[in-house]
């Protein structure tokens, strides 16, 4: 056999085997099984959960955790089996638990999951619709309160769920939508977590939806002005809990106490906490802001790329302008 023969007999037999290679890596790939990623809101913080068969990877701001599934009664739960800092995350459906080390947060949802009772409402006119263990109530000014049994009810991947109801012993329907979408009430100001449209007897009827308090809950919100003076020198912080209570950091001491949200607004308690000197200029932008939060009246909420939320606490007169 010539050398020239030689080189393209080797040359074709190389082709042939690295092309039965990469078929065998195309096909080692394409039977690899895909990893299913979902986004919950724990409250205003966002969880991301990446499942792999029985393995979870948890993405909880810069924080990652490795869990592995673990027997449950009901549901997926998942935990990191991690004494000094146990991390776990139970779904059943559109809703979960996460518990990190100590802290327990507000309950999970995928976005635009329906929390009952749910309640959304819309003004011009005014309409209210209450959803709750297969009823839907709807109240209009001026009419008597309809009830109405539900037939359907489905979350979807676009962050919205519909629910469609019959109005009982008639044949009049009504359907309801609702999305993850940052919704201001257009009488109160009022921040809710979620728009809704409802259409019923040939109206479509726009509205807000939600728990406001579900804006507040599950993060720490750093205090980075107030007014025009910056605070981003010092460790200000405001942390809301689902039970009503408020904690925090106030530049030199730890802080606690209560909040209330009303139809329209947002006021703080007498707050209590640690008795510690600092430097003078530590005690004068804690007297600051304490001073200032006892006076809150209201909260509104800025959503910037759609991702990062701006919280402000306004007086009337200042405003307090928080971030996590």
């Amino acid at each position: 056999m010539t050398h020239a023969k030689l080189q393209t007999r080797l040359k074709a037999t190389g082709m042939v085997m690295a092309g039965a290679l990469s078929g065998a890596l195309l096909t080692a790939c394409s039977g690899s099984e895909e990893a299913d990623i979902a986004v919950y809101h724990c409250g205003a913080q966002p969880v991301q959960v990446e499942t792999h068969g029985e393995q979870v990877t948890l993405t909880l701001g810069d924080d990652h955790y490795q869990l592995s599934q673990v027997e449950a009664a009901s549901g997926a739960r998942y935990s990191n089996d991690d004494a000094d800092h146990n991390v776990v995350f139970w779904s059943k459906g559109e809703r979960a638990q996460l518990e990190v080390g100590s802290r327990a947060y507000s309950e999970c949802t995928r976005p635009g999951a329906i929390i009952e009772p749910h309640i959304a409402r819309g003004n011009e006119p005014f309409w209210l619709i209450e959803i709750n263990q297969g009823e839907a109530v709807l109240r209009n000014m001026g009419e008597d309160e309809q009830n109405f049994s539900i037939v359907s009810q489905e979350w979807r991947e676009d962050g919205s769920t519909e629910v469609v109801a019959e109005l009982k012993d008639s044949d009049e329907r009504l359907t309801y939508q609702v999305n993850e979408t940052l919704c201001e009430d257009s009488m109160s100001g009022m921040s809710y977590p979620q728009t809704a449209e409802l259409q019923v007897a040939g109206q479509r009827l726009q509205g807000c939806a939600g728990i406001p308090q579900r804006l507040l809950e599950g993060v720490d919100w750093q205090v980075s002005a107030i007014d025009d003076e910056s605070m981003a020198d010092y460790e200000v912080f405001v942390r809301f809990a689902a039970d009503g209570s408020v904690a925090g950091r106030a530049a030199c001491n730890r802080y606690f106490g209560q909040y209330e949200l009303t139809g329209e607004g947002l006021q703080f308690g007498e707050l209590a906490g640690t008795k510690m000197a600092c430097e003078d200029d530590k005690m004068r932008a804690e007297y600051r802001f304490l001073g200032v939060l006892s006076e809150v009246q209201r909260f509104s909420i800025e959503r910037k790329d759609g991702a990062t939320d701006v919280l402000w606490l306004d007086t009337g007169d200042e405003r307090i302008r928080l971030s996590h």
